[in-house]
Order: C-alpha cells, then structure tokens, then sequence
C-alpha cells in the first residue's frame, strides 16, 4: 500500500469512512462508509501488496502532495490495494488548491475526500507536547503521531506505571494537555489501549 502524509510515512490505515470529494457549489460533510467493489478476477493479497502504482498516479500523488503539504488542514493521501481509489484526509472545507489537484487526478481514478476530526497540524502539535519531559510525572512518550485519519493520537510509552492501565495514561496525557476531547491510543511492550475521549 502506497501512502504519506504532510508529516509522517505511516500507512493509512485502509477501512475508514469515505466521502466523495464534493462539487464546489457542496459542502463537504460528514463521510459514510464507502465500499469498491472488487473486480471478479482480483489480484490475490499478495499480489495486490505488490501490485505497482503506475506512473502517472505516482506523479500525481507527488504533486498533489507537494502542493499542499504545508497546508494545516491536509492529513493525508493514500491508495487503496486495487490501485483504483486514492484517499485524501482533509480538515474542513477543500481547499481551491486541493480542488485544484482533485481535478488533475488521472482519469481511472476514483479520489475521495476523508473528513478528519481534528486539524492535522493541530494533533502534530498535541504529539509535539505530549512527548515534553515531565508533561505527566512518571511517564515518558517515546513515540507518536496523529492517526492517519485525523481521529486523534497515536503514543508510545517506554513502560506502564505501576499501578496503571494503558486507559489511565492516555486519560492523563488528555489532561495534562487540556484536550480530553482528543482520542489518544497508548501503547507499551505491545500492548493497546484507545483513550476514546470525552467532551
């Protein structure tokens, strides 16, 4: 699977919701799950896996994602395993330069628009101070990065306080940052716990 995004490499993580990209005089609203189909001669797992992305998509994407990467509303843009539909996460309202793209995406292509919950920029910046030493006494992020999507944060902790759940970190890490409305996903030695937050 071929995917970046304006900070990160992580892949996106495929089952998400979808929203087709709306028309100018539209906006863009909440998504709802959308399905492609799959052709009855599809291509095994592993075959799609390494299914190459061909050239014209591949400048495209590069393109796309030069024009808008430093945009604070862009979170992301991915390719599905059949190669046929590439998703954007965007924060808001498209941008003209977005719709711009959207319009020089090659012709085979189906493009959607992903609504992301929170601004991209804004969770980099959470993740930013989340990893501050001593945000919360005891514990210690070592890794992190906005989810793919825009749904919140994704941390790694070196090791689970005595006494603690994985849910107990991510609730403190949401307080100490004053944002407990953000979704915050904890892990340690393997474990996962999602802090789902609260309004």
């Amino acid at each position: 699977m071929f995917a970046a995004t304006a900070h990160d490499t992580t892949p996106w993580g495929g089952a998400a919701p979808l929203q087709p990209f709306a028309t100018p005089s539209l906006p863009l609203v909440q998504p709802e799950r959308v399905l492609v189909p799959r052709p009855e001669n599809s291509l095994s797992p592993e075959e799609l896996l390494n299914a190459p992305v061909d050239a014209a998509t591949s400048d495209w994407i590069t393109n796309l994602q030069n024009a808008v990467r430093d945009d604070p509303d862009f979170g992301s843009v991915a390719i599905s395993e059949d190669r046929i539909t590439v998703t954007l996460t965007w924060f808001g309202d498209p941008s003209a330069t977005l719709r711009e793209q959207i319009d020089a995406a090659p012709a085979k292509l189906r493009v959607v628009v992903q609504a992301a919950d929170f601004r991209p920029a804004e969770l980099q910046e959470l993740v930013r101070e989340s990893m501050q030493p001593g945000l919360v006494p005891g514990i210690q992020v070592t890794t992190g990065g906005a989810e793919n999507d825009g749904s919140g944060l994704q941390l790694g902790i070196s090791e689970l306080p005595a006494g603690q759940t994985l849910q107990d970190v991510g609730h403190d890490i949401a307080t100490a940052l004053d944002r407990t409305d953000v979704p915050i996903t904890v892990e340690v030695t393997g474990q996962v716990i999602a802090f789902t937050g609260s309004s």
